[in-house]
Formats: C-alpha cells, sequence, structure tokens
C-alpha cells in the first residue's frame, strides 16, 4: 500500500531528504492510532529498498520490490512485542546484531519496530547504544501511538515526525473510495476521533454485527429482562475499545434526541437506533454521566494503564441498569 493522501507534507519532507543525502538514521513516527503511520513506514521502505524508484515511489517489478513483497527480502526487519506485549531485550539484542551486516542486496537495511513504545527499559537502553553510533546505510523507523512513553534519551536521538489528524473533508473522501457502505462515515470518524484507518477497521470488522449485538444487549438491559453482567460478558468476544465507541455512539444520539424532544427526528424503521429511542427516556444528567464514563473508559483503554476491559464494560452496565426513567 502506497502512503496516503494526508500524508503527503511528510512523504515530501522524508524524501526530499534522501535525495540531498541528509539521510536520518533513526524516524520516529507518532501521532493516533488509525492515522497510518505503519503505512507510511511500509510505504518509506518500500521506496527505499527498490532499485529502480520512479518519481519517490518504488517500482513494483525489481528484485528489491519483488522480496519485500513476499515478505523474504533480507535487509528488512520488523520488531514486534512477544506474547508478553512488550519488545524484550533478547529481540533488540538480534536487532543491533543484524543492523551491523553487511546489506545483502547492496542498499539499505530497514528496522521498522512497532509499537516502539513497548520496548521495557532494558530493551530501550540495549536499542540506545545502537542509536549513539549507527551503522552506515541503516534506517530505524520507530512507529509509536504513545510517544511520551518511549524513554526520553531514545526520542532526542530519533528525528520525529507527527501525524496529525486530516481535515475531516480529506478523510470523508479517502473512506468513500476505499468502502461501498458509506452510510453513517461521518458519524463514525467523529466517533473515531477523525482517525480514517480506525473507521476501516471498524467496517472491515463486520461493525453492522458489533453494533447489532451492542443495541439488542442494550435493549434487553433497559427493559429490566436481564443482568447486566451477562449483558456485559456477551459482548466479550469483540474489542473492548469497539464495544465502547459503539455504546457512546447510542449515549450521543440519545443525548441530541433527549435534548430537542423530536424523536421524529430518527426514524423508526431503523432498528439499530431503538437502544438511543429509550435510553433518551432516561434522565438528562445520567445520560451525561453515562457518555463521561464511557468517554473515560476509552482513555483508560487507550493509555498506558493496563485495566480490565470487562470490568469497566460491567460498571458501565450496572449503572446503565440502575437508572432512572423520567416520568
Amino acid at each position: 500500500m502506497d502512503y496516503l493522501p494526508w500524508h503527503q507534507n511528510n512523504w515530501d519532507r522524508i524524501t526530499m531528504q534522501f535525495i540531498v543525502r541528509r539521510n536520518p538514521h533513526a524516524l520516529l513516527l507518532y501521532g493516533a492510532s488509525g492515522l497510518g503511520k505503519r503505512v507510511f513506514a511500509e510505504s518509506l521502505s518500500s521506496l527505499l529498498l527498490c532499485q529502480a524508484p520512479m518519481k519517490n515511489k518504488h517500482c513494483g517489478r525489481c528484485r528489491g520490490c519483488v522480496l519485500k513483497q513476499a515478505g523474504t527480502h533480507a535487509d528488512l526487519r520488523h520488531v514486534r512485542p512477544e506474547s508478553s506485549r512488550q519488545i524484550k531485550i533478547d529481540q533488540i539484542r538480534e536487532l543491533n546484531r543484524w543492523s551491523v551486516q553487511t546489506s545483502q542486496q547492496g542498499g539499505y537495511k530497514i528496522a521498522i519496530i512497532y509499537p516502539s513504545e513497548q520496548m521495557n527499559v532494558q530493551s530501550a537502553n540495549a536499542f540506545l547504544k545502537v542509536l549513539e553510533e549507527p551503522p552506515p546505510q541503516t534506517l530505524f523507523i520507530l512507529v509509536a501511538d504513545k510517544v511520551l512513553s518511549i524513554l526520553p534519551t531514545v526520542r532526542s536521538r530519533c528525528q520525529s515526525l507527527l501525524f496529525s489528524v486530516p481535515k475531516h473533508t480529506e478523510a470523508l473522501q479517502w473512506l468513500k473510495s476505499q468502502h461501498d457502505h458509506t452510510d453513517n462515515l461521518a458519524q463514525l470518524l467523529i466517533q473515531s476521533g477523525g482517525a480514517p484507518l480506525e473507521v476501516s477497521k471498524l467496517l472491515n470488522g463486520d461493525y453492522i454485527r458489533l453494533r447489532n449485538d451492542v443495541a439488542q444487549n442494550m435493549l434487553a438491559l433497559l427493559s429490566r429482562k436481564t443482568n447486566a453482567l451477562e449483558k456485559a460478558a456477551n459482548l466479550q468476544k469483540y474489542q473492548p475499545i469497539d464495544v465502547l465507541k459503539v455504546l457512546e455512539s447510542f449515549v450521543s444520539k440519545a443525548i441530541r434526541l433527549s435534548m430537542v424532544k423530536e424523536e421524529k427526528n430518527i426514524s423508526s424503521q431503523d432498528e439499530d437506533d431503538a437502544p438511543s429511542r429509550l435510553l433518551a427516556s432516561l434522565e438528562v444528567t445520567a445520560l451525561f454521566q453515562f457518555r463521561d464514563q464511557l468517554l473515560k473508559a476509552v482513555r483508560y483503554l487507550s493509555g498506558n494503564s493496563n485495566p480490565n476491559p470487562l470490568l469497566l464494560i460491567e460498571a458501565i452496565f450496572v449503572n446503565l441498569s440502575r437508572a432512572q426513567i423520567r416520568n
């Protein structure tokens, strides 16, 4: 995959450095999840490993491109967390040994480390040694969603490149070009913090089924027909942060309904909006409290802490089951 439309400025900036031979030895690509930082890293590695690049893009036909597409290029390494969700010191030591070897194809050697904030202190310190004396013709690309979790000494030895949320219209245009079903794209984009790839992940991951499952469990809960813990457990098969975002979409729509008191704004034919209509009968203050609780839970899951996702959703469902319906 080539770099994405909203990457253009970063792409021009970095490729110009290579053209004028002001090559960085380490890049730190950082920004929120879902902005395509890994896509950018892969596109840059494709360009640098290509033996016949054309107009700042890889040719896709040379030996370097063929090897990369097959996942067998000896001069490209990917470093990811192991089962412990950490990048361990043994992985970094192996990377350091590889980095000082001669290039197999006679060009660049490139290592992509993601998520680089998952290096523990020992592995980060080991990586620091190779950054202090970088091997020639070697580029380390660190990709991070939580840049402040990376040791400052590592960050200071990398050229940092910020990936910002694209303009809403640009992101929406790209999403429409990628997906056949374009209903609710604008709403999904807002719920995903403006990150287009987060929306794509939802759509490609059977978002409709997720939304319907959340709706059914919420309706049963609001109708006082079931246990809150049981309904929360039913949603364990999905990514917790996706469940929370769907819940937040229902609650936000309920707040709008409750404030304007115009239920006709939501079509009665839209079955998956039924939870919002039922939620709108709750006290407005309770709805705002639910939304705050949901947003806080999303921040916890996206942050550096390691909360229990099921407990977060259970707490929300328990509070929801106790909410008072307005007279």
